[in-house]
């Protein structure tokens, strides 16, 4: 009996957790789609493009101290705090000011790097052998659901005309702050979890170790200097490359906010966009992880890359070749695309940590979370200056490279690398 209500508790925190994530993160995704185009509208340039570099860069940097700071805090209290640096980052832009922004992006970074180590540790807490491919799909699912929702909010919530007024722009990011405060009292609902007994070689429990910040950092670093891990980091650098691009560039240059393209393209799109995104993440999310245990892990990579490739063409073609009139729903199939491919690409990443990484799956998930957002950071910095046609040259060639070296490490071939236990 009290096993059947542990094993309810894990399953309502999952579920829970998974609630909160979705609130948190469809303000964040959407205000964070929204925030170059509407601060550009507003008179303060690249402000926006910069807001997210600074966000990435402290987020990559944070992920060797957050290991250390969840292993304080707790996952519960860690998720909650990580979260409500969140909130603050929305709630800088109800009044817009270079320096508040600035200051919340660079907090924001620290909440992320804290924010996704605590939720690693949680779901592990709150699943076992039987338990975690269900969960993580949960958990999935809902997270993904966040583009689509606060997408639809926003499509319906800004007016269909080229230009977002101040108090338009005010109204809009005051819902998403009330969405994301909604998200941690969410948080707040979760139950406790006993961590599992450890016990010694009598069979009595003894207590874990705690290891210090240094000896955190160190056992991150051990890992990351692996053969493996460092083949793994192309394709995860990657995946923070793509990420910026769905996430910032595309949906600003469909936002027409330099009135380069027709009338059809405009701040209203950029929410369709991202509703059409929400889909084939979820879409993707849910069909992956049943090709991944069917054919393999590399045959997901193959399949995200094909979408990736082909949605990159599409958009050059589209956009930039001058060869046709710039169609909106030829940009919106490359949406799909560009979704579905990084559904792909997270999808084979996660499992394939999760599989070789069980013992040191903090720090490999730090790590992840590390080269994601330090490469997503560079990708921002870069975003306006460079042309769009560059940054699809860049992306597929390292589209190809990622997932070459992706394969290496997947084929039996490769089983001979074993990552450092110190």
């Amino acid at each position: 009996m009290l096993r059947a209500l542990t094993r309810d508790v894990k399953l309502y925190n999952v579920v829970v957790h998974g609630l909160a994530f979705m609130c948190i993160f469809m303000a964040f995704q959407t205000a964070s789609s929204f925030n170059s185009t509407l601060l550009t509208n507003m008179g303060f340039g690249d402000l926006g493009y910069n807001s997210l570099a600074v966000i990435y860069a402290v987020f990559s940097v944070a992920n060797f101290i957050s290991p250390f700071i969840v292993d304080l805090t707790g996952p519960r209290i860690g998720m909650a705090l990580g979260g409500s640096l969140y909130c603050l980052f929305i709630a800088a832009f109800l009044k817009p000011m270079a320096w508040s922004i600035m200051v919340s992006s660079a907090l924001l970074g620290l909440g992320a790097a804290v924010l996704w180590t605590a939720q690693g540790s949680f779901v592990t807490l709150n699943s076992d052998e039987n338990t975690r491919g269900r969960n993580s799909g949960i958990f999935w699912a809902l997270l993904q659901s966040s583009i689509l929702i606060g997408n639809l909010m926003a499509y319906f919530v800004l007016p269909d005309s080229g230009k977002v007024s101040d108090d338009e722009a005010h109204q809009f990011y005051m819902i998403l702050f009330f969405v994301g405060c909604g998200g941690i009292f969410i948080l707040l609902l979760t139950r406790a979890t006993p961590r599992p007994a450890i016990e010694d070689l009598d069979g009595k429990p003894k207590s874990e170790p705690r290891l210090t910040l240094w000896e955190s950092i160190r056992s991150t670093f051990m890992l990351l200097i692996t053969p493996e891990m460092l083949q793994l980091s192309f394709l995860i650098m990657y995946s923070g490359l793509e990420n910026s691009f769905w996430a910032g560039k595309y949906p600003t240059t469909l936002g027409n906010s330099d009135n380069s393209l027709p009338s059809d393209f405009k701040p209203r799109v950029i929410a369709l966009s991202g509703i059409v995104l929400g889909c084939s993440q979820i879409i993707g999310g849910t069909l992956m992880g049943r090709v991944a245990d069917r054919f393999g892990k590399s045959w997901v990579v193959m399949i995200g890359l094909a979408c990736h490739m082909i949605s990159f063409y599409a958009i050059f073609i589209n956009l930039k070749s001058g060869y046709m009139e710039p169609s909106l729903g030829l940009a919106l199939v490359c949406s799909f695309g560009l979704g579905l491919g990084d559904s792909c690409v997270n999808t084979a990443l996660y499992a394939i940590l999760s599989k070789k990484y069980v013992n040191q799956s903090l720090q490999a998930f730090a790590i992840f979370k590390c080269f994601q957002s330090a490469l997503a950071g560079a990708a921002f910095g870069y975003s306006d200056p460079l042309a769009l046609e560059y940054q699809l040259l860049l992306l597929a060639i390292s589209a190809i490279v990622g997932a070459l070296f992706f394969a290496r490490v997947d084929a039996p071939s490769s089983a001979g690398y074993a990552p450092l236990n110190s």
